[in-house]
């Protein structure tokens, strides 16, 4: 029999009872995995074709840990980075250890992450060690519904940040640029649901996706809904620093940016309902809209006389412009996610 460290083992189908057809499981595999006889297997078809083959015991569980260990003198922010690359990569939990006792760092820590991640709780703490637990919430908030309430974030920054601008309120300006944690909030849960739907087809299944290539298409969705909160997050960071003077080409620059908006959330609509179409008609207006961003652009170059605001009013108008090219770069998602896969051979 081959080996399972060959790229695939062959098996022929065999037929009992007249019509059940059934095929042995390698016995290398079995051992690996300790199944015997009369134990549960999950069997999870995906819409390409392949069928995977998984012990019920501890289906879809994921009981990984991960040690962080502090360097002396590391900043708060760099472990924070490197904690959260261990819970983007799907560990559930994550320790973090002290070569001395650092009650300020600690404290530090536990606050970043409350600030930066969904689902995490601190279980155990010592002098020297925290214990984090990375929750499961792929049943209790859906892929769908995490996407949406991000995009829905994502949306009413941008509108706020327009309408800000429009009015010059840099109070509302300042309450904007805040609200761009919560968005990286989703898009680190989301992109940590993902990664473990790649690796887990009971979790892709219960994520509601078809196979694993729409992990990457989801992925590049929300990557675009996080860089849009980030561009309307810019837009309301310049116009706290505006002068508080109206004029044509500001009013001319807001409207530009109520479009971007709406073609934002046609884009996501789109998503949301698998629309092909809408997610067309986006693409081909988004082109429209940069034309007329360049149009403006140019307007401004000649009619404001300061440097410092015509530079500000550039800056806005490209902040503009790559929300609305993300709106596309949405669509053209849903328009990859509408084509049908190729079936794959099957495998376990």
């Amino acid at each position: 029999m081959p080996s399972l460290k060959t790229d695939y083992v062959v098996r022929r189908i065999q037929k009992t009872g007249g019509s059940t057809l059934i095929v042995s499981l390698p016995k290398e595999w079995t051992e690996r995995m300790k199944l015997r006889k009369f134990d549960e297997i999950i069997i999870v078809p995906t819409s390409d074709g392949v069928l995977h083959i998984i012990p019920k015991a501890g289906a879809g569980e994921n009981n990984s840990s991960y040690t962080l260990v502090v360097r002396e003198n590391e900043k708060a922010e760099n472990i924070l980075r490197d904690y959260i690359a261990a819970y983007l990569v799907g560990y559930t939990t994550i320790r973090i250890k002290f070569r001395e006792e650092q009650s300020g760092l600690s404290h530090s820590i536990r606050q970043l992450i409350r600030r930066w991640l969904i689902g995490v709780e601190v279980v155990e703490e010592t002098r020297y060690e925290m214990v984090t637990q990375c929750l499961p919430m792929h049943t209790s908030l859906p892929l769908r519904k995490a996407m949406e309430r991000m995009g829905s974030i994502a949306s009413s920054m941008q509108r706020e940040a327009i309408n800000a601008l429009e009015e010059l309120d840099k109070g509302m300006a300042a309450d904007i640029q805040q609200r761009d944690d919560e968005v990286d909030r989703f898009y680190h849960f989301i992109v940590r649901q993902l990664n473990l739907a790649v690796s887990n087809p009971v979790i892709l299944n219960s994520l509601g996706l078809q196979n694993k290539q729409d992990c990457l298409g989801y992925m590049l969705v929300t990557k675009s809904v996080e860089r849009a909160a980030d561009h309307a997050s810019s837009i309301a960071g310049i116009t706290t620093l505006l002068p508080n003077q109206r004029n044509v080409i500001l009013s001319r620059i807001a409207e530009l940016g109520y479009k971007a908006n709406s073609l934002f959330n046609e884009s996501l609509d789109a998503l949301m309902k698998n629309d092909k179409d809408k997610a067309k008609n986006v693409i081909s207006n988004t082109l429209e809209e940069t034309n007329l961003i360049n149009q403006l652009y140019l307007k401004v170059l000649g009619k404001t006389k300061s440097p410092l605001i015509a530079t500000s009013y550039r800056l806005i108008l490209e902040n503009i412009r790559r929300i609305a090219e993300y709106s596309s770069d949405i669509s053209e998602v849903v328009v990859n996610l509408a084509i049908e896969k190729p079936t794959s051979l099957t495998h376990y």
